[in-house]
């Protein structure tokens, strides 16, 4: 019988697509700064310098910028599961409240991520949104 840890187990029902980025994060009126491992239209994955893990559906508000999107997105989420080792703290954050726009743009660049498509390709779908 194989058992599946918390880690390893997906529960998300969008598929992550992997995003190396700077993240800004605000918990308990507090500045972090991380670097997110993988996002989907549901939430990202943060690793931030080890410290005390925060409470189950902590709230968390999200600053950064997607590859290829030059616009500064701002997302208000929720703690949803953490991974403490040595060195960095893990951090699993679900979106909650968000703008249209900035959902939008988090919904085509996870699509574009999973389906790529020529440049000018991009222009027709999406005028304007992706930088190519």
């Amino acid at each position: 019988m194989t058992t599946r840890t918390l880690f390893e187990e997906n529960r998300r029902f969008d598929h992550r697509v992997r995003a190396e980025m700077y993240v800004s994060a605000y918990v308990q009126d507090r500045p972090h700064r991380g670097v997110a491992v993988d996002i989907s239209e549901s939430g990202l994955y943060l690793n931030a310098l080890a410290q005390d893990p925060y409470p189950p559906s902590t709230p968390v508000g999200l600053e950064f910028t997607l590859p290829m999107i030059g616009e500064t997105l701002w997302v208000a989420g929720e703690t949803s599961r953490d991974d403490v080792d040595d060195f960095f703290y893990g951090l699993g954050v679900r979106f909650t409240q968000m703008a249209r726009l900035h959902r939008r743009m988090i919904r085509e660049y996870c699509w574009r991520i999973r389906n790529p498509y020529p440049a000018r390709e991009v222009h027709r779908r999406a005028p304007g949104l992706f930088r190519t």
